[in-house]
């Protein structure tokens, strides 16, 4: 089945006025919740779960010492 012919039609105004309006538009620095900045996202850094899971990590590492006779073992969600 051949290809049918298209074309696009690109509305020049609206792409400038697109790119003038990002242009000028102020930097968040901490960015917001549904565009996190660089930082933020990097390594899940302020990320609520992450924090809970390392926490949890903590705590059996430190009752699998009690509870084996010094030994530890950390288990981590990677």
């Amino acid at each position: 089945m051949p290809a049918e012919p298209f074309s696009v039609h690109p509305n020049l105004d609206e792409i400038a006025e697109r790119d003038i309006a990002a242009a000028l538009r102020p930097a968040v620095p901490g960015g917001t919740a549904d565009h996190p900045s660089d930082q933020a996202a990097h390594h899940g850094a302020g990320d609520s779960r992450q924090a809970s899971r390392e926490r949890s990590g903590r705590a059996r590492a430190g009752r699998a010492g009690q509870a084996s006779g010094g030994r530890s073992y950390a288990f981590r969600r990677s």
